[in-house]
């Protein structure tokens, strides 16, 4: 999201994530994104993450919703896992993108293409959704 909104010149918005408890990534979500043209560096139980070195960098690692560097108001919550709409975040607003979780594909014959087309799917997604945000933006 953060790219995509970067993509769309918004800079005043910054993108944070986490999970109900810190796991370890799955490596399928590295894979995906370096086969999107993201330029992947492993640091232990991180990875920084970019476009290119001239383009804005992320730090990526699983933390739960309350880790230290997460905001705790003023934001805008969105759930983006299947079964996890009875969750309630502290945000301001709070949406749910409910993408079933590939997991269920691993070590199948459709792990890869699963991972690629939802990979496709949430970019679209997020692409359309920093649009509007831009238009949101530029509205004011």
């Amino acid at each position: 999201m953060q790219t995509a909104l970067n993509y769309y010149g918004v800079y005043n918005i910054y993108v944070f994530s986490g999970g109900l408890s810190a796991q370890q990534v799955n490596k399928n979500v590295f894979e995906q994104l370096k086969k999107s043209g993201f330029v992947i560096e492993q640091l232990e139980d991180k990875a920084v993450i970019s476009l290119s070195k001239k383009l804005s960098t992320y730090m990526y690692y699983s933390k739960a919703l309350t880790d230290e560097m997460n905001p705790k108001d003023g934001y805008i919550g969105i759930s983006v896992c299947s079964g996890a709409e009875h969750f309630q975040l502290n945000g301001f607003v709070n949406y749910n993108l409910p993408y079933e979780n590939p997991k269920f594909y691993d070590k199948t014959p459709s792990e890869k293409y699963i991972n690629a087309q939802l990979n496709l799917q949430i970019s679209r997604e997020m692409m359309y959704l920093a649009h509007m945000v831009k238009q949101l933006n530029n509205a004011k």
